[in-house]
């Protein structure tokens, strides 16, 4: 069998090698934008959540400011002229903080930088609620959900056994424009807190819509089954929140899957070349020496021995063998 006498079995090989590197090199591609998705989806995770950690060292920085003036020592914690313009000042030095607050040790709204915000409904604070991160002095709370959003933080400043600051941190950027256009209709985005709550079970993962979402993104009326998700987390390691990516697993696997038309041609002609020179090899001419030895083991000689005489003697000397 030669590479001459069988075009039919080189084409075939041929093909069947381009096939597979065109598909190696599709599944490669596959994997390759998968794991950078994924990347990506962490790092835009990562991203709202230091925007959220930002947002509460900020809030500290006033908070600590606001502590160590003379006027809150002089007025005994109390509402006075000067102590609201100090709150106010603060709050206009930060544009992530919308008020900053006094309360007493019951929680109840001693004074306001804006005091025209507050409504009955939100006059006092159970601080029983706060959540403790790494930092003693720092505490975190939601507030709460009015009107369907999330927009705003709490951060609590323990001043002494009677009173506390309050910083109320402004949470509706943090997720402004960090979802992709193509993923942003099968997708959430969402910071919350992951500290455990008076009365809250710290096994049970919040889910959007929960008391402790400080920021929500979700798309009108997207619902979806917990099999059909895949969901991209980050913790903070100093205060206690977290954010989360939720994505459709239809919508992740066709993200950034355009097939690479360059790369695949690619593959498949390096496919084609293999498959020739191995068609090539397989199918090539045996070598003679190789041919003979074959014949050989086979028993394809027929020996004929033609004598050698010597013209002196007449006598037989030797022969040839045809």
């Amino acid at each position: 069998m030669t590479f001459r006498k069988y075009p039919s079995l080189q084409i075939l090989v041929c093909a069947l090698f381009v096939a597979l590197f065109t598909g190696a090199a599709h599944l490669l591609v596959g994997m390759a934008t998968d794991s950078r998705n994924r990347q990506q989806l962490t790092e835009i995770s990562e991203q709202m959540l230091r925007r959220a950690e930002l947002g509460v060292d900020f809030a500290f920085m006033a908070l600590g400011v606001v502590a160590e003036t003379s006027a809150l020592d002089a007025s005994g914690h109390k509402c006075s002229a000067a102590v609201k313009q100090t709150l106010r000042s603060n709050v206009f030095r930060h544009a992530t903080i919308k008020d900053i607050r006094l309360l007493d040790k019951n929680g109840r709204i001693i004074c306001a930088a804006f005091p025209e915000t507050i409504t009955s409904i939100r006059f006092s604070v159970d601080i029983r609620q706060a959540i403790a991160s790494r930092n003693a002095q720092i505490r975190l709370m939601p507030v709460p959900n009015t009107g369907g959003t999330w927009n705003s933080l709490r951060v609590l400043w323990e001043l002494d056994s009677q009173s506390y600051l309050m910083a109320i941190v402004n949470t509706s950027a943090l997720l402004f424009d960090t979802l992709p256009a193509a993923i942003r209709d099968n997708s959430s985005a969402e910071v919350s807190l992951s500290g455990q709550r008076n009365g809250s079970n710290p096994g049970v993962s919040k889910s959007p819509g929960s008391p402790d979402v400080v920021a929500l993104y979700k798309p009108v009326g997207w619902e979806h089954a917990p099999q059909q998700i895949k969901t991209i987390p980050a913790r903070s390691e100093r205060f206690p929140l977290q954010a989360k990516i939720i994505i459709e697993k239809a919508a992740l696997n066709a993200w950034n899957h355009k097939p690479n038309q360059a790369f695949l041609i690619l593959a498949g002609l390096l496919g084609l070349a293999f498959g020739f020179l191995l068609a090539k090899a397989m199918f090539r001419e045996p070598h003679p020496v190789a041919a003979i030895d074959k014949a050989l083991a086979a028993g394809e000689f027929q020996p004929f021995y033609q004598p050698i005489f010597c013209l002196q003697t007449s006598q037989i000397v030797g022969c040839e063998v045809l």
